[in-house]
C-alpha cells in the first residue's frame, strides 16, 4: 500500500511543472483561484464565469500554445474539441481532487472541467480513473485495483450522457453512434491496463499505475505522485506565493474558506494594453497592478505587469 503525503503534492506540481512547462504552473493557479465552496463547505466547485475569464487573461501572457484551450477562446472547432488532447490536463484536475474530499464532487468537477475544454472520450474517461485513482490512494483506502475495476466496469454511458450531454460544447446528434463505440472501447482498454496490459495511449493512468506497481514515472504526472508519497525526497524550491496557494487549497478542503470572501460581484476586466508605463489600474483577477514596463516591436505589443501574485509578462500582436 502506497500512502501520498498531500500537502506535498502541489509544490511538486509548482517544481516540476515549472521545468517542464511554465502554463502547467499558470493553469494550475487559475484553476485554483476560480474554486469557491458549496454545500456549507462541504466541497468546492469551478465558478465558470470567474475560470472563462481567468483563461481569457492567460491568452495573453501563456508561455505556450496549447491547441485545446486556446481553441475554446477563439472561433472554436469542432474537431480540435472532440480529437485533441490536452497534454496538461493535470494542471487543472489536481486542484479538483486536492480541494474536495466527496468523491461525487470530484467526479462531477472532473467531468465538467474536461468538456469545457475538450470532448475527447479518451482523456475523460481516463482522467475520472486518474481522479478515483488519486482519491482511493489519499483515502488510504485498500484494495484499490479491484475498486478500479468496479467503477470503470460499472460507468453507465447511458446515465452518463443522459447527465452531461448539454456540457458538451457541440451536439453529438451526427457522431453519437461512433461516439458510444469509442465510450465502450475506452472502457474496455483502461480495465486492460488495470489487468496489468500496457496500451501505450493512455499515458497518466499508465503513469501512476507505474508509481503504484514500485516503478520509477516515465512522465511529469507521475513524477508529481511519486515525489509526493511518503518517504520520497524532492528538493523543493520555496517560493511564498506558492506556499501560501497550497496552504490555501488544504484550507479549501477542510472547509475554511469563507464562499462570501471569493465571490466577484462585479467585474472589471480593463484593457491591460491601454496603460503606459508607471500606470497603476485595478483588475478583478489581477488586483490592484502596475505596468513595469511596456513595448511594442516587430508588431508585437508586450506589457510587463506586476500584481500581487506576482509578474506577467502580456503579449498582442498589433495588426
Amino acid at each position: 500500500m502506497i500512502r501520498i503525503n498531500i500537502e506535498d503534492i502541489l509544490p511538486n506540481l509548482f517544481n516540476l511543472g515549472n521545468k517542464e512547462d511554465e502554463d502547467v504552473v499558470l493553469i494550475s493557479l487559475l484553476t485554483m483561484k476560480s474554486l469557491v465552496p458549496v454545500d456549507k463547505g462541504r466541497g468546492n466547485r469551478i465558478d465558470y464565469k470567474r475560470f472563462n475569464e481567468e483563461l481569457k487573461l492567460w491568452k495573453y501572457y501563456r508561455v505556450g500554445d496549447n491547441t485545446s484551450i486556446l481553441n475554446i477562446l477563439d472561433d472554436i472547432d469542432e474537431e480540435i474539441y472532440f480529437n485533441s488532447k490536452d497534454n496538461i490536463i493535470y494542471s487543472r484536475i489536481l486542484p479538483i481532487i486536492l480541494a474536495n474530499q466527496r468523491y461525487e464532487i470530484i467526479e462531477d468537477e472532473i467531468i465538467k472541467n474536461i468538456l469545457f475544454i475538450s470532448g475527447n472520450i479518451e482523456s475523460l474517461l481516463e482522467w475520472m480513473l486518474v481522479g478515483k485513482f488519486l482519491h482511493l490512494i489519499l483515502n488510504n483506502e485498500d484494495n484499490i485495483i479491484d475498486e478500479l475495476k468496479e467503477y470503470i466496469i460499472n460507468i453507465s454511458q447511458v446515465d452518463f450522457l443522459n447527465s452531461y450531454k448539454d456540457f458538451y460544447r457541440f451536439k453529438l446528434d451526427e457522431r453519437l453512434k461512433d461516439y458510444k463505440i469509442e465510450f465502450e472501447r475506452t472502457r474496455v482498454n483502461l480495465i486492460s491496463i488495470l489487468n496489468g496490459i500496457p496500451m501505450k495511449k493512455y499515458k497518466y493512468i499508465e503513469d501512476i499505475f507505474r508509481v503504484f506497481n514500485d516503478k520509477d514515472p516515465e512522465r511529469i504526472f507521475g513524477s508529481i505522485i511519486y515525489y509526493s508519497l511518503l518517504g520520497k525526497d524532492l528538493k523543493i524550491e520555496s517560493n511564498n506565493f506558492y506556499n501560501n496557494m497550497n496552504e490555501y487549497i488544504l484550507k479549501l478542503r477542510k472547509g475554511r474558506i469563507d464562499p462570501k470572501s471569493l465571490i466577484i460581484k462585479e467585474y472589471i476586466l480593463p484593457d491591460i494594453f491601454k496603460y503606459e508605463e508607471g500606470d497603476v489600474f485595478f483588475h478583478s483577477l489581477l488586483n490592484e497592478s502596475k505596468i513595469i514596463k511596456k513595448e511594442v516591436k516587430n508588431g508585437i505589443s508586450t506589457s510587463l505587469v506586476k500584481s500581487r501574485s506576482g509578474m506577467y509578462l502580456f503579449r498582442e500582436a498589433r495588426v
